[in-house]
């Protein structure tokens, strides 16, 4: 099992999250910590830094892959706004 670690930016994300959706949330990201290429591998200018991104409607979470033992989560956001 991998660690997953916030930026500041996804703890902020995840803060602002209601609580059923932060629930839901959590739950990924203990899903992501075993399973981590359940995720999509993004293109465009998040392939350069391997980013995937997970869905946990109507929210995804970006992460990368850091090391063999860590997960970076990078954003948590509705989809309308996180590709921007």
């Amino acid at each position: 099992m991998r660690r997953v670690r916030l930026t500041p930016q996804a703890l902020k994300d995840l803060k602002d999250c209601d609580d059923p959706t932060r629930e839901r949330v959590k739950e990924a990201l203990r899903h992501l910590a075993e399973h981590p290429l359940d995720g999509k591998p993004l293109k465009g200018h998040f392939q350069k830094d391997k980013v995937w991104s997970y869905r946990v409607w109507p929210y995804r979470i970006l992460y990368r892959r850091v090391g063999s033992n860590w997960l970076e989560v990078l954003s948590i956001e509705p989809r309308k706004d996180i590709y921007r």
